[in-house]
């Protein structure tokens, strides 16, 4: 059996692989060769989450996916956290009304985590699902770190480069945070033609693989400027390929912690149809978090 304190982070490991894998069950041997754990205490540790209930083991194919007791935890957990809740409804609200696509994600750490995904009858272009994770590294989760301190955005911007950072692309950064901070929204239009971000994070692996997901975000460094995209000075008349709309959450101790993000639109967009888009979602943050 492995040591207390490892087992516990191997423990979470594998329900957080589990749960980024939605209902796709998989053998010991696999979990072990995935997550690179000692296939033992892999085994040991597989056999104390079956047995609370956190996971459920297949009694023929012998294959693991995640327990009943996780929705118990769930349930209560969102009842912990009514501000997820009301923002879950409204996502989901807005995907229908809308027919966009809509996540709700947070900063965990060092990383983005999926908590809602609402898809639409094609093919998803969002870059997380519930459960996933991405790293927070420039160009991805502005929103999070443009209300941190000084040092938070230091860290955000050096954790996007494998070298040095050159001052004039850190300044640009920063201007980045700063216009997200003045106008409460970001508005990115597609980054690249060629660069697919959605079919990307498809074979990008969650917690423990985030540093190898990370070194694929300097692909697109060269397309910063699109990330500047203001719909209030756009030509009226002249349409655009939106990448992402998102507007961050507030938490009760008035922390960036939430956002939610429009993907997937089905055609390109005026500045004035943006504009609109930006005045629900924009909102819908405020009146989520107005009670707390």
């Amino acid at each position: 059996m492995a040591r207390g304190g490892l087992s516990a982070t191997r423990a979470t490991e594998i329900i957080d692989y589990l749960a980024s894998r939605g209902t796709t069950a998989f053998t010991l041997s696999e979990l072990a060769r995935e997550l690179d754990i000692n296939v033992a205490s892999c085994h040991a540790i597989l056999q104390g989450l079956t047995k609370t209930g956190h996971l459920s083991r297949h009694p023929k194919h012998k294959t693991y996916i995640l327990g009943p007791a996780l929705i118990a935890i769930g349930n209560v957990a969102l009842k912990n956290h009514e501000l997820v809740a009301r923002a879950e409804a409204a996502a989901a609200e807005l995907s229908r009304n809308e027919g966009v696509e809509v996540l709700l994600s947070m900063r965990a750490g060092d990383t983005v985590l999926g908590l809602a995904h609402f898809q639409l009858d094609r093919i998803s272009k969002s870059l997380l699902r519930a459960g996933q994770r991405l790293p927070l590294q420039v160009p991805y989760g502005a929103t999070f770190v443009a209300w941190e301190a000084e040092s938070e955005i230091d860290r955000w911007i050096s954790r996007g480069f494998s070298s040095k950072v050159e001052p004039k692309r850190a300044a640009e950064l920063r201007a980045l945070l700063a216009l997200i901070r003045q106008r409460g929204f970001q508005v990115s239009l597609t980054l690249d033609d060629h660069i697919d971000l959605a079919a990307m994070s498809a074979s990008w692996e969650p917690a423990v693989h985030v540093r190898s997901a990370a070194k694929k975000f300097e692909h697109i460094h060269d397309a910063f400027d699109r990330l500047f995209f203001d719909p209030v000075e756009a030509n009226g008349n002249e349409t655009h390929a939106v990448e992402f709309i998102t507007a961050p959450l507030f938490d009760p101790h008035n922390r960036a912690l939430y956002a939610i993000t429009l993907y997937n639109f089905d055609r390109r967009l005026t500045a004035k149809r943006i504009q609109s888009f930006l005045a629900k979602l924009v909102s819908m943050c405020r009146a989520i978090g107005k009670d707390f």
